[in-house]
């Protein structure tokens, strides 16, 4: 019995929906839990963003898990296990965010620790 064209579209979108939508709440609520932790202690779960003319990049590290949260202004839209594989994804522009996968010459620095801000931006749409 051969399974249906549409039961496999279903069960494929399900199968990638649910990592995709646990890694958005999960950055949201670590960059939320960031902007409270920042003004009672500076020795919060660390934070780099870099602001590009097309949005701003932001990636936090999760104390507990050791985990990396990538996003994009207000949009997360990954996690990882390593530092690296966000910026690889992000200079190879396979972060699945439309508007910067499909931009030409805008260029981010590789080193995060050194070369991006840390902490929250003040204003995220100003370059």
């Amino acid at each position: 019995m051969i399974p249906e064209p549409f039961l496999l579209f279903g069960l494929g979108l399900i199968l990638v929906a649910i990592p995709v939508i646990n890694a958005t709440f999960q950055g949201r609520k670590m960059s939320t839990q960031q902007t409270k932790k920042k003004d009672s202690d500076k020795e919060g779960m660390p934070m780099w963003f870099h602001k590009t003319k097309l949005g701003t990049f932001w990636i936090v590290e999760s104390e507990e898990s050791h985990q990396y949260y990538l996003g994009f202004d207000e949009d997360s839209i990954g996690c990882y296990q390593r530092l690296e594989d966000a910026i690889r994804d992000i200079k190879d522009k396979e972060t699945g965010n439309l508007r910067w996968d499909e931009s030409r010459n805008v260029a981010i620095p590789e080193d995060v620790v050194h070369q991006w801000d840390e902490g929250e931006p003040e204003n995220w749409n100003k370059v």
